[in-house]
Formats: structure tokens, sequence, C-alpha cells
């Protein structure tokens, strides 16, 4: 399997990174920007539209030979099943939803009579089937909101997390599938420490990860081997963002 970590589009929350009182001003759930968009719609356009059908026959690690999709995988926050959906798209595939690919602390907002997080119910099958036609709402998640008001998650947690979904992907899938999973820059931080053993928990280590941006990780039944991570090239300058 090569399994193809592709971050979120800029979100409302991106923009507001850094400015002061930002706990107060980010929202739970935040949605594409309009250049978050614009990132979404020339990625999947990129992404299909790229190959060269003479590498088909040899080793691709670069995908000279293009980007060819068996499966698209998405977190329920919004801002990465908008980014999932046009790829889907491309490919006309449908975007299956993970419950548990979802950005570590998942849905929350402060509460400012209590002075703390708590969580929110976040959107529901309805909301999602309205919108995303194309979009496969995970069985076991709540019918009427996905998080359910459950509280923030402990970011300890969020590692045992991504460690369970990267080996579920792994047995799930068969070697020649190429699976793009669309989820969070501190998910996919995560999901390397899992399988790596990078020490981002509680260190200073961190892999810097841009939106829409393509990192490549290949299994097979003796080894996992990094392709490549943090890739922009198909993005225009002017649509490159942290």
């Amino acid at each position: 399997m090569d399994l193809y970590l592709i971050r979120h589009g800029q979100s409302q929350n991106n923009v507001l990174w850094g400015v002061k009182d930002y706990k107060r001003q980010r929202v739970a759930d935040p949605q594409l920007t309009d250049i978050g968009q614009q990132q979404a719609q020339v990625t999947a356009e990129a992404l299909a539209a790229h190959g060269d059908p003479s590498h088909l026959d040899s080793w691709d690690p670069q995908n000279l030979a293009g980007f060819n999709f068996t499966h698209i995988y998405c977190s329920l926050m919004e801002r990465a099943v908008q980014t999932a959906y046009p790829l889907a798209e491309a490919y006309d595939l449908p975007v299956l939803a993970l419950e548990d690919a979802y950005e570590y602390g998942g849905l929350f907002e402060y509460d400012h009579e209590l002075d703390r997080d708590t969580g929110v119910q976040g959107h529901g099958k309805d909301y999602f089937a309205q919108r995303y036609p194309r979009l496969i709402y995970p069985k076991g998640a709540h019918h009427d909101g996905w998080w359910n008001s459950r509280p923030k998650e402990p970011t300890h947690v969020a590692l045992t997390r991504s460690h369970t979904l990267l080996q579920r992907l792994v047995e799930t899938h068969k070697q020649h599938d190429q699976v793009a999973l669309i989820s969070h820059a501190g998910f996919i931080n995560y999901m390397l420490e899992a399988r790596f053993g990078t020490q981002i928990l509680d260190t200073e280590n961190w892999m810097h990860i841009n939106n829409v941006s393509v990192s490549r990780i290949h299994f097979n039944q003796r080894f996992t081997s990094i392709f490549y991570l943090n890739r922009v090239d198909h993005l225009p300058n002017h649509l490159i963002t942290s």
C-alpha cells in the first residue's frame, strides 16, 4: 500500500493563528477560506492530471506516472471533507470518512463563562448527506453529530489513536492500493511518530505541514519507506500557505 497524507486546505482558523486572543476567536469546526477552496480544487486537478504513462512499469517513488488513487479517506472535520471532495470528484470515487482521523483535541470551543474548552456536537449524517453526497458516513458515528459533545481529547491519546488507525489501514489494504488520507497537520505528525518514533510528543520536534501538501509512505510486507514529505510542487506560489 502507498499512503498519501494530504493536509486540508487553508481554514478559517489557520488565518487566525498567531493573532491576539486566538483561543477566543477560533471556531470548533472551521470551513475552508476562499484560498483553501482554491487549494483543494487546484490540488485535485493537478494530481488527477499529473503523470507520464511511460513510467507505469518502473520504480516510481516520485509519482512520475501520476497519482492513481484507489481510495480516498478523510476526517469528519469539515475542512478535511471540503478538501477531499474535489479530489473524489476528479477520480470519481466516494469519500470514505474516518471518525478517528480528526485533528488532536477533537471538536471543542472556548467557553468564556467557564474559562475552559468544551466539546461540541459536530455535524451529523444528514448534514453531510445534503452537502457532500459522495461522503460515506461511518456506521459507528453518532447520527446527529459525530463528535457528540465529548470532552477535548488529551494530547497523548492522539498518538495511540493514530497508531491504531494506521494499523487498520495497513491491514485493510492490498499491496497495490493507492490510498489518500486527507487529515490535519498535528495528526499527520502523530502518524509519523507512531510509525517511525520521531519523538514529537513532549519534545521540540515538529514537522511543518503546508496546507494541501502531500506526503507519501510506502508499506510492504518487509519494511516501511518514506518517499517524500510535505510536497507542494502541485501548487502555484500564491497558493502555498501554512
